[in-house]
Parts: C-alpha cells; sequence; structure tokens
C-alpha cells in the first residue's frame, strides 16, 4: 500500500521537464515574438533567471511534498532535504561549470540551475531508498549472520590487503573525514600494497588534490600541500606510488551556499558542492580524469581515495558504479566513536558521546546494530545492498581530533 500511494506522488512529480535548457529556451523564442521587446538579449537574460528561480521554488515543493510523505524513521542517506534557496552565488563560472549550458551567463543563474537540478534528483533518490529499505530488511537475518561470522583481525590493513581480489583494478576506499587514525590506515594500506604488488603500477588517486595535479615535495597546489594528508602522499612516493589530484578547480575557485529545509522546519546552509548536483558534477568529472589516465595505464591498479560520498555501491552517482564490477572493489573506513560538538556563542566544546558512530549501514536497518569493528561482504548482491565490500570502524582518540580540529 505505501509502495502504491509512493508510485502516485511520483507520477506527477516526475513528469515535470528535467531539463531546463527546453523550458528556457521556448520562453525565450517568445519573448522575442512578442512586440514588446526592445534589448532581445537583456529581456533574455532576465528570463533565464526568472525561470530558474521559479523552478527552484517549484522543485523545493515538489521534493518537499514527496519527502513528508516518507513516514519511515530511518534516517536518509545522503542529503535528503531539499533545496529552499540559494546563498553567496557571486563566485560561479557557467562557462567552466556547464560549458554545454550557453544560456547560463551569470552567478545567480548558476546557482538556481544547481539547486533545480538537485531538487529533481531528489525526487527519483527519495522513490529508490523505499526499494533498497526493503531489499535491507528482507536480507537483514543473511547480514547480521555474515556479520557475526566476519573475521575481527589485530591488523587490519594487512588482514585486508589479502582480501583484495586480484582481479582489482579499481580499489575505492572511502573514509569519514577528519581522522589522523583512518589516514594512518590509509598510508599503512599503500605499503601493504607495494608489498603485495612488487612489480605492479599502482596509482593513488584522491579527492584532496585538484585535477591532474601530481604531488611532489616541492610542487604547489591550490589545496594547502602541507595539509593534513601530506604523511599519505610522503608514504605514497616512497612506495613508488604516485599521487594524482580529482578535484576540478572549478569546485574550488566557484563557492557557494544552498539552504536546505527539514520536514520539521528546520533549516541549515551547506557547500553547493556536496549536495546532489554538485556531487554529479565532481564524479563525472572524475571518472573523465580516470577514464584518461586508464587508457594510458590499461594495468595499473588505481586506488580511489576520498569520502564514502563518492564511492559507497548505492550512493546517487558512486564512481564505484562507473567501471566494470568485476574490477571494483570498495572499503568504508568510518571512526568507532565520534564527538558531539556543543556550541555556546563563539565557544565550541566538542564532547565523546557514549554511542558508537554510526555509518551508513547502520542507517539504513531501522536501528538495528552491527557491532563488529570489521564487516566483509564478499556476495556482491549484498556488497552492492549494504555499499561496501568491506567496513572497518577505525579506534579513535577523540582528544586528538579535538585537537585537529579547534576544540
Amino acid at each position: 500500500m505505501k509502495r502504491i500511494l509512493l508510485i502516485c506522488l511520483m507520477l506527477p512529480l516526475l513528469a515535470q521537464p528535467l531539463c531546463a535548457q527546453g523550458g528556457i529556451l521556448r520562453g525565450l523564442s517568445k519573448a522575442k515574438k512578442s512586440g514588446r521587446v526592445v534589448n532581445a538579449s537583456k529581456l533574455s537574460q532576465n528570463q533565464v533567471t526568472r525561470v530558474l528561480r521559479k523552478r527552484t521554488t517549484r522543485t523545493f515543493n515538489q521534493a518537499s511534498t514527496l519527502r513528508r510523505s516518507i513516514r519511515d524513521p530511518r534516517p536518509l542517506p545522503f542529503f535528503s532535504e531539499p533545496i529552499v534557496k540559494t546563498r553567496r552565488t557571486q563566485q560561479l563560472d557557467a562557462k567552466k561549470i556547464y560549458p554545454d549550458k550557453p544560456f547560463l551567463t551569470h552567478s545567480r543563474q548558476v546557482a538556481d540551475y544547481m539547486a533545480a537540478e538537485s531538487n529533481r534528483l531528489m525526487l527519483k533518490d527519495l522513490y529508490n531508498i523505499q526499494t533498497l529499505w526493503e531489499e535491507i530488511d528482507k536480507n537483514l537475518p543473511k547480514l547480521e549472520q555474515i556479520a557475526q561470522q566476519s573475521p575481527q583481525p589485530v591488523h587490519f590493513t594487512e588482514w585486508m590487503s589479502q582480501q583484495i581480489p586480484e582481479q582489482t583494478s579499481m580499489l575505492f576506499i572511502g573514509e569519514e573525514h577528519g581522522y589522523y587514525e583512518i589516514r594512518k590506515q590509509v598510508s599503512e594500506l599503500l605499503t601493504l600494497l607495494r608489498k603485495k604488488y612488487p612489480n605492479r603500477e599502482i596509482m593513488l588517486f584522491t579527492e584532496f588534490l585538484t585535477e591532474d595535479f601530481q604531488w611532489s615535495e616541492h610542487a604547489v597546489d591550490p589545496y594547502d600541500p602541507r595539509n593534513l594528508y601530506v604523511p599519505i602522499w610522503q608514504n605514497a612516493l616512497k612506495n613508488n606510488i604516485p599521487v594524482i589530484g580529482l578535484e576540478p578547480l572549478f569546485v574550488l575557485e566557484n563557492r557557494g551556499e544552498v539552504t536546505i529545509k527539514a520536514p520539521n522546519g528546520k533549516t541549515r546552509d551547506i557547500n553547493q558542492w556536496i549536495q546532489r548536483e554538485g556531487i554529479r558534477l565532481r564524479n563525472e568529472r572524475w571518472k573523465q580524469t580516470l577514464q584518461r589516465y586508464r587508457a594510458q595505464h590499461p594495468d595499473a591498479l588505481f586506488v580511489v581515495y576520498s569520502g564514502t560520498g563518492h564511492s559507497l555501491y548505492y550512493y546517487p552517482f558512486s564512481l564505484s558504479q562507473q567501471f566494470p564490477a568485476e574490477h571494483v572493489f570498495v572499503t568504508a573506513l568510518y571512526p568507532d566513536k565520534h564527538s558531539t560538538i556543543q556550541s555556546n556563542g563563539f565557544l565550541k566544546i566538542a564532547k565523546e558521546s557514549s554511542e558508537s558512530f554510526q555509518g551508513p549501514l547502520e542507517r539504513l536497518t531501522n536501528g538495528v546494530e552491527f557491532p563488529q569493528p570489521m564487516l566483509h561482504f564478499k556476495d556482491p548482491a549484498l556488497s552492492n545492498l549494504v555499499g561496501f565490500n568491506i567496513r572497518f570502524k577505525v579506534p579513535v582518540n577523540l582528544e586528538r581530533y579535538r585537537f585537529e580540529h579547534g576544540f
């Protein structure tokens, strides 16, 4: 019954045009034919802006309606609140972000176009999550059984390096950002990969450097080269593993914010590049970069290191789904606990939570916990369902976390 109701809600929403360009161009054509136009180019710009602002509002209302219809208490994966408005849009270069959409000519238009696209994409994702939840519920006994049988090695990285199938050519390492211990595990894994494949070409691609930038001790990147990831890059080079950036320069140069609104009415501002359309644009560009290098290095092991939002199998536009499945292996690294941040004016205090960190799997299971630090799913169907082949909750020192983040 819930599925039927959801389909009824989705049909009129998905019937809306998914491409703003067609509607905009039709509107511009009508404007030019009317006798009221003196400066056609100026009117075209104004009309594009009006159409996009209206579409942001309309798609927000559509996504909000569908979002409120979901009664399941599970938290939704990804950012699942629609965008109500855009903010700080002064630095969005239309030609760099959307070179194939000439009707976008200034920053506010780009921001509104991205917002409307994110809201439309959310409509599809809100429908898909229902199917994912049903599959999770159906397979929950099997998932729990495998979790109970998963080995819990003392030396995670050494064990994990041995689990990677020989045919793997795309190894995705997804992390929860901000933890020294997780970065240390990544660095150790690179050493073990070189030990496992002493004669194989290995290349490290990462979100934390700009596109095509090859890191070295003396190179200068638009990202701060003295950032917290430098020890990983140093160890990679020590193991004859070149480090290459994935993040397009336009992401760093073009910053904006969007305001998202939850069903309870609460709003918050987030970076536009972590909303759906921003992730789609970034992942598409990352994929193109990886394909270019693959053409030059057909037999190399590519290690792709980023946040989990770019690599979990079921996430929107996941890179792990863009390459032949038999050559892909996904690992997900999370802290075993987390801090709760309390703010009192300018004072922020981070306190250790008594609860373990909930990764994406725990958020999918309606309160069912997977306390095992290590999870390993060998069945491809189950891996696709939970989002990874291996998950490890890394023991972290929150005192160090608070020091690094200024709390």
